[in-house]
């Protein structure tokens, strides 16, 4: 079963591409995006059926996962387009528990 948010990547990347050639052609600072009933009640669902994770399994992910949800996250807004957040895969069973009690910079 595919996650509700994967499914709705390639519409956002989609649009956020439309978007981008837009803004790339256009003399206007102020564009607005257009998204179609079907993507807003998809989004609405997301919104509802989404919850706060506090246990996670430890089964290993599928191939490639763990690098779309990086992509989808990297298209989260940030000042400035900073991006300040940074990511740390740890594989290692035995280094797992040291970078958690690393103290964050």
């Amino acid at each position: 079963m595919v996650s509700p948010i994967l499914s709705l990547v390639p519409k956002i990347r989609e649009t956020a591409i439309q978007f981008d050639r837009r803004a790339l052609s256009s003399e206007s600072t102020t564009l607005m995006v257009a998204f179609d009933e079907q993507f807003r009640q998809q989004l609405r669902e997301l919104l509802i059926w989404r919850r706060d994770v506090r246990r996670f399994r430890t089964d290993p992910l599928p191939d490639g996962t763990l690098e779309r949800l990086i992509d989808i996250a990297c298209l989260s807004p940030s000042v400035g387009l900073s991006q300040p957040w940074r990511f740390v895969i740890v594989e290692d069973p035995v280094i797992r528990p040291l970078t958690l009690a690393r103290p964050a910079h």
